[in-house]
């Protein structure tokens, strides 16, 4: 119950520092440098011992987690048409679900093998080798080789695209 409040409680202060801090820097780089604390906390707070540890760790990933949506919907406000904006949320909505699905579905399995430390380590060393900036330029040529060979997704796609700040042409 304690750290679950607790988590509950930066995750609401994150929302209104952050949406804050958001309005005032570029939400991509925010968005990058959150994921790579969210990675480190993640990381620490597999490493603690003690609930007090657990729970300092477990709050300042829920204060960066936080962030997320913010980042994602000024991405979409300041780079999309607004007749781009539901589609631009409903990918965005249907991404977040899918990326739920596949990591209880890959990291789940884990859980009968090893312990939940050894999964949410895996998890955190997911994040940091997710944001490697050589990783960042390949998924960048294999999402501009998609979206030229798309047709009727075409429009939409580009806009998830754009709105996440892998637009190739800036």
């Amino acid at each position: 119950g304690q750290l679950a409040t607790w988590v509950g409680v930066a995750a609401g202060v994150g929302k209104l520092v952050n949406g804050m801090i958001i309005d005032r820097a570029d939400p991509w780089s925010v968005f990058v440098w959150y994921i790579m604390l969210s990675a480190l906390f993640t990381f620490m707070f597999s490493v603690s011992e003690s609930l007090d540890a657990l729970t300092l760790w477990a709050m300042a990933n829920a204060f960066v987690q936080s962030a997320g949506w913010l980042c994602s919907g000024k991405l979409i406000f300041d780079r999309l048409h607004p007749s781009q904006h539901g589609r631009a949320f409903s990918f965005l909505a249907a991404g977040s679900r899918l990326g739920s699905i596949l990591s209880a579905a890959s990291l789940g399995p884990a859980l009968g093998v090893v312990s939940w430390r050894s999964v949410v380590k895996l998890a955190s060393l997911g994040a940091a080798v997710a944001l490697d900036a050589r990783l960042q330029e390949v998924w960048l040529h294999m999402a501009t080789i998609y979206l030229e060979h798309l047709y009727m997704l075409d429009e939409a796609a580009r806009c998830v695209v754009v709105a996440v700040g892998l637009d190739p042409r800036r």
